[in-house]
């Protein structure tokens, strides 16, 4: 009688999810600790509103709780059921059986998915149970989206630790070739754009700019596009769960990851327990991967360690010494990897030498192209029909261009950067002539309509006397106060007062108006207030004690204030480096920062009745990178901000420029609106006098007083 090919073996299956049930009860426990032990513990502060708190932590956690708790227990799992392939005897004993390798992953594989699978069932139905009787759910809906969210997620991590599990050998390397493979293409991105913006002109390093390659790094991924999100619908919040297709897309990886882990299986050589890589193919690239990766991790790491922030060096030098480090790096990962493979110190003979000597061929070329910039990325920008708008950042101010004419100025500027390429990068003699250089960073932002972005920053060099002699920063300065860029810091919808929720006013202005202002009958109380003294201290201090902490109180306040230089050794200290006593200082003649809140219903006046239109008059929102004569001319010392509320989404460009900083609970988005306050603004320099009392000072002004 012919046997039954069996693709399932219940023994396999059951011995796979017993033996390891202490994993599982830990995972339960944990669970049920943090959903419905955590119901019951706040089960008094449930009131009719309280569903909503509740639904947002039951997606919450949900969310934060499949993703990394999905990723540790995704390779905690399968180490523990796949942990026989790493023992010889264990792995030769599994070969014996009589059991097609189909058969026993499927058994093996749902050994390590049911019981995750049960477990989620669990907790969510005490969860929704817990959360019906205490009146804290209004439905299952919630509880069904978390059990779905962790189910699906933890589908595809186990999937992707299966896969690495067949990869290699040795139970140790599983977690580490895991864990690697999660972040290698943000990490790879991370580290090449690290090393090549050291000296490549305006290249940037860090995450900005990725698009494809979060998503080819889960966690990464996951993190930044899955979110819970808030709807105000008929007075009330409702939360909501986005990146429900990502979630799916990345169960189907899952599912794919455990075919392709079937297939390593099919034909693994059970003689490869002990091995670091089980798949002969794999070898060499693994060699490869462990020098380059050696190489740019460590080539990253030891120019940060003994270059980064001990001074200005010129490009020249920063490749020379990073191609050193490189190759010093490249040489440990392609020895040390060597060495792994061949379990032996044994390796430094002719043929691996060969090798090594390849690699150094390979990172001499990659520099050296880049360094002599082949892919023409110095000099490339996109073409500006495909650009939504350009976001350009120098010393903390932004501006945001949009319109066709507005792009073209920012290019034109960027092209400006790019002919000064060798004075800003400090070659040759170029910045001869004596005194202090100093620098700026200056950041060009394109969206283009496709949705991706293309960053590049540049540190722009510049005599301390003369900042405005070289010629682009005064083109940048412009720039961000360009018609184009002073539009975009305004809403493009009219202000109501509903978007309005509050403001700062802060004001340069002499101790005795601070004093004044903050509704003090003297500037010695108004100090001994701002000094924290209690009364008890104050009682036993002699007059000369108090009259010196008076003055000490005075310094911390004139830190802030504009005239720190000048104010601080004429009036604090006498000409033999003595403090003086209060009572020697005018407080008509020092000046403090004074900050005056305001509530939504003042800010909402100042906006309405002097603010917005002088901004409509292209009066307010310049920004200023130079704070020379001209800035202390033109402008007060003095700033407005006004905190700002919308229903609508930011649209594209808005977030990069940091318009918007987020949203709240009742489905609001947060933004900000600073700006300071110049002499042309008329109407909001009498409307802050007349309404407030706040008189403002041009730095001019201050000088000559």
């Amino acid at each position: 009688m012919r046997s039954k090919t069996s693709c399932f073996n219940a023994a396999i299956f059951k011995k796979s999810y017993t033996r390891f049930w202490p994993l599982w009860a830990a995972y339960l426990a944990l669970w049920i600790l943090i959903l419905p032990v955590i119901l019951l513990s706040e089960r008094r502060y449930y009131t009719d509103l309280a569903s909503a708190d509740t639904v947002r932590y039951i997606l919450h956690i949900g969310y934060i709780g499949g993703i990394l708790g999905g990723a540790f227990m995704g390779v905690a799992v399968a180490m523990a059921v796949w942990s026989f392939l790493y023992n010889a005897r264990s792995a030769h004993g599994i070969a014996c059986l009589p059991l097609r390798r189909e058969g026993l992953f499927l058994s093996v594989a749902l050994g390590g998915l049911v019981p995750a699978v049960a477990v989620h069932g669990i907790v969510a139905a005490l969860t929704g149970l817990t959360g019906l009787a205490l009146g804290a759910l209004r439905d299952l809906g919630p509880v069904v989206q978390w059990f779905g969210l962790m189910t699906l997620l933890y589908l595809f991590y186990y999937g992707f630790a299966t896969l690495c599990a067949m990869l290699t050998g040795s139970l140790i390397i599983l977690p580490l070739v895991y864990g690697v493979l999660n972040f290698l293409v943000v990490g790879v991105e991370v580290l090449i754009k690290e090393i090549f913006s050291n000296f490549v002109y305006g290249l940037t390093s860090g995450l900005g700019g990725m698009s494809v390659s979060q998503y080819l790094s889960p966690p990464v991924g996951q993190l930044g596009n899955i979110s819970v999100w808030s709807q105000v619908v008929a007075g009330q919040t409702e939360y909501h769960l986005r990146g429900w297709g990502l979630v799916w897309l990345y169960a189907l990886a899952g599912v794919l990851l455990l075919g392709g882990a079937l297939l390593l299986l099919r034909r693994r050589r059970m003689e490869s327990a002990g091995d670091v890589v089980a798949v002969k193919v794999l070898k060499p690239i693994f060699r490869w991967c462990m020098a380059l990766g050696s190489a740019m991790l460590l080539g990253s790491l030891l120019y940060t360690i003994f270059f980064y922030g001990w001074g200005s060096y010129t490009a020249r030098f920063v490749f020379l010494c990073t191609l050193g480090f490189l190759l010093l790096g490249g040489f440990i990962g392609w020895f040390v990897g060597e060495m792994l493979l061949k379990k032996s110190f044994r390796v430094f003979h002719k043929r691996t030498w060969g090798g090594f000597g390849l690699v150094c061929v390979v990172i001499l070329a990659v520099m050296v192209g880049m360094r002599l910039d082949v892919l023409g990325l110095v000099n490339r920008m996109p073409d500006p029909a495909k650009v939504e708008c350009v976001s350009v950042n120098a010393m903390g101010n932004t501006g945001v261009l949009s319109t066709p004419e507005g792009v073209e100025q920012a290019q034109s500027v960027h092209r400006a950067i790019l002919a000064d390429r060798a004075y800003n990068e400090g070659e040759g003699d170029s910045r001869d002539g004596g005194g202090t250089v100093s620098s700026m960073e200056v950041r060009f932002t394109y969206v283009l309509k496709s949705g991706s972005a293309i960053q590049r920053c540049y540190r722009l060099s510049y005599p301390y006397d003369e900042p405005r002699s070289r010629g682009e920063l005064g083109q940048v300065q412009d720039l961000l106060n360009s018609p184009d860029a002073l539009r975009n810091r305004r809403f493009d919808e009219t202000l109501r007062p509903v978007n309005v929720s509050g403001g700062t006013v802060y004001a340069t202005v002499s101790l005795a108006e601070a004093a004044e202002l903050s509704g003090y009958e003297s500037a010695e109380a108004y100090l001994r207030d701002r000094g924290w003294f209690s009364r008890e201290d104050w009682e036993i201090m002699s007059e000369t004690e108090r009259q010196q902490e008076l003055t000490s109180v005075l310094l911390t306040e004139m830190v802030d204030a504009w005239m720190e230089d000048r104010e601080i050794p004429e009036a604090a200290y006498r000409s033999d480096g003595s403090l003086r006593p209060f009572r020697e200082i005018d407080p008509e003649k020092v000046y403090v920062r004074y900050v005056r809140g305001l509530s939504a219903a003042e800010a909402w006046r100042l906006y309405s009745e002097a603010l917005g239109e002088d901004l409509d008059e292209g009066k307010l929102g310049r920004v200023y990178i130079f704070q020379d004569a001209a800035f202390a001319r033109e402008t007060y010392d003095a700033s407005v901000e006004l905190e700002l509320r919308f229903e609508k989404e930011p649209l594209k460009g808005e977030l990069e420029s940091g318009k918007y900083y987020g949203y709240n609970e009742d489905g609001y988005y947060f933004s900000h609106f600073g700006t300071t306050l110049t002499v042309d603004a008329a109407r909001t320099a009498d409307w802050l006098s007349a309404e407030l009392g706040i008189s403002l000072r041009t730095p001019e002004q201050m000088k000559s007083e």
